[in-house]
């Protein structure tokens, strides 16, 4: 390998093979490090290519972008087509299970559509979020607690040994540096 050194450190000299191998690991497996063990090369090396061969490290830009396609693609998969999970009964092999992601399919419809799936956090007044003091912030905490614990008194059973519930679609705060605001 022909080495030159830069700033003290020893760094190959962009080769064209291998810059093709690096690239084609990171878009296959999104990780730096295998990528540059892939091709030879160190990750110091890797990092002065990028900086210094545009092209280069466009190709590399691309490769992170491709490896997320790949990713978003395998996580649909598992959400809509499922996984095959083998079933054992006394140690043997009995048959098969198809598993589907609910976790996977919620991600992917707050990617897809976030104003319609995406999580209910920007609360507004006007445009701007509802700024309270800390006095207003209490009353406005003693007031969700009483409503709580009159919602809690209507579900069926003892209600000292059940854990109260609010409703979190009634409320919801927005952490404003460092205030809340709460509607």
């Amino acid at each position: 390998m022909h080495e030159s050194c830069i700033y003290g450190l020893f760094m190959a000299v962009f080769d064209q093979s291998r810059a093709a191998v690096l690239i084609d690991t990171l878009a296959e497996t999104g990780r730096l490090r295998l990528a540059c063990i892939a091709a030879g090369v160190s990750l110091k090396t890797a990092s002065h290519w990028r900086t210094s061969h545009k092209q280069f490290a466009q190709a590399w830009d691309d490769a992170l972008r491709l490896r997320v396609d790949i990713l978003e693609d395998e996580c649909l998969r598992r959400a809509v087509e499922g996984v095959e999970r083998p079933v054992y009964q006394q140690g043997r092999l009995v048959g098969t299970v198809r598993d589907y992601s609910d976790q996977l399919l919620a991600l992917a419809l707050r990617a897809a559509d976030p104003a319609r799936y995406g999580s209910r956090v920007d609360i507004t007044s006007g445009g701007e979020p509802v700024q309270l003091d800390e006095g207003a912030r209490a009353a406005r905490i003693v007031q969700l607690l009483e409503v709580a614990h009159k919602r809690a008194l209507m579900l069926p059973g003892d209600a000292a040994t059940r854990r109260d519930v609010v409703d979190v679609q009634a409320v919801d705060v927005v952490v404003v540096d460092d205030a809340s605001s709460i509607v």
